[in-house]
């Protein structure tokens, strides 16, 4: 598990290469995020931090190669349903 949100009981988990967001008693997928992680390394490792806001957006960080100097932050809004 890379991050839970308690107050909407949601998990975020590695699923292959992507993040997926599920409901945690359901596992019913709410988001699924897909990006060019850096190339060759495990989604666990090209990710620098990833939390829920209480806004109830999630907060990911992340490298898009092995050299970058500067990794990309990015804030997504996340349902608590599935669409």
């Amino acid at each position: 598990m890379l991050g839970v949100d308690i107050r909407r009981l949601l998990m975020a988990q590695p699923d292959g290469t992507a993040i997926a967001v599920r409901q945690i008693f359901s596992a019913r997928e709410v988001a699924r995020i897909e990006r060019a992680w850096a190339p060759g390394l495990p989604l666990r490792e090209a990710l620098t931090a990833i939390h829920f806001d209480p806004d109830g957006r999630l907060t990911i960080t992340w490298r898009p190669s092995r050299e970058a100097a500067s990794p990309i932050t990015e804030r997504i809004s996340i349902p608590s349903v599935p669409r």
